[in-house]
């Protein structure tokens, strides 16, 4: 099954950042919470540089984010 929200990445010379939330945080990353959004979005952008925006979400803790 195709779903079109999923996106190859292909880096042909230089180094690429992944950062990776396990799906036992689903919550914590605010997914399904609001009406507004999909059920598989999250508000949470976690390449954000501004504190205050990340510090909005309480339950998300930078611990529980994995960085390839």
């Amino acid at each position: 099954m195709f779903n079109d929200r999923e996106k190859l990445v292909c880096l042909l010379q230089g180094q690429e950042t992944f950062r990776m939330v396990s799906v036992i945080f689903k919550h914590n990353m605010y997914s399904g919470v609001f009406m507004d959004m999909d059920p598989l979005e999250t508000p949470i952008n976690l390449f954000e540089s501004d504190t205050e925006k990340i510090q909005k979400y309480k339950l998300m803790k930078i611990e529980d984010v994995y960085e390839a």
